[in-house]
């Protein structure tokens, strides 16, 4: 989860699958590293249906958010590959980063 320090929104990154790590040495040192393969990364932004507003940092449910484990499943969302997060500025498709969509109830 990341707070935008000016504007207090909130956006939410996930992954396709729970991040695992791997120990090892490098120059005989212990290093642990992140394993990165296959792993698709989204981007979830969650609007108030009162407001019509991005959630900021103080809202009830962000504040239920912050007390969710990393590696938590989110039920009823996908990452869709079809639809990448796009640079602001240029817009370019940033790197494995694609929006989070409600997936419809059947």
């Amino acid at each position: 989860m990341r707070i935008n320090e000016n504007t207090k929104n909130v956006t939410i990154y996930v992954t396709s699958k729970p991040l695992t790590t791997t120990t090892t040495q490098f120059m005989g040192v212990d290093v642990v590293v992140r394993d990165q393969d296959t792993i698709v990364s989204g981007q979830l932004n969650f609007v108030d249906p009162k407001t019509n507003k991005t959630m900021t940092s103080n809202h009830p449910m962000v504040k239920k958010l912050k007390a969710t484990k990393p590696g938590t499943e989110i039920k009823g969302f996908t990452i869709n590959t079809d639809a990448p997060v796009r640079n602001i500025e240029t817009g370019d498709p940033l790197r494995n980063l694609y929006w989070v969509e409600a997936v419809a109830p059947e």
